[in-house]
């Protein structure tokens, strides 16, 4: 399935909150660009499995929702590491951490 009909199907149900506040539809591309790039940086792995990687943070995401968690770009990237820290990518799981570390340093300097 496409991210386009993912999304259409996920948005109708999924906001996510901003670091800023604001609220925007939910986009799983973002999810498996994310995914990708960490993949792609360690050589575990590519496209394909970033897509499946996606597919299950997705369908984390939406049992979570339905416990009325509500979403926001930290939670969403929480649920990204646990899904990579359980999967065989342990590399990838780290170098993801580690980036996103590296922003969140980032953002406080900045702010």
């Amino acid at each position: 399935m496409p991210h386009s009909e993912i999304d259409v199907l996920i948005s109708q149900a999924l906001a996510i909150r901003k670091r800023d506040g604001r609220e925007e539809a939910f986009k799983s591309a973002k999810i498996t660009a994310a995914i990708q790039r960490a993949g792609e940086a360690t050589g575990e792995f590519g496209a394909v499995e970033a897509r499946l990687l996606t597919l299950r943070v997705v369908s984390t995401l939406q049992a979570l929702r339905e416990e009325g968690k509500p979403l926001t770009v930290e939670f969403v990237q929480d649920v990204v590491e646990e899904t990579l820290i359980t999967s065989p990518y342990r590399r990838t799981a780290k170098a993801y951490i580690i980036y996103r570390d590296q922003h969140a340093r980032l953002r406080e300097m900045v702010s």
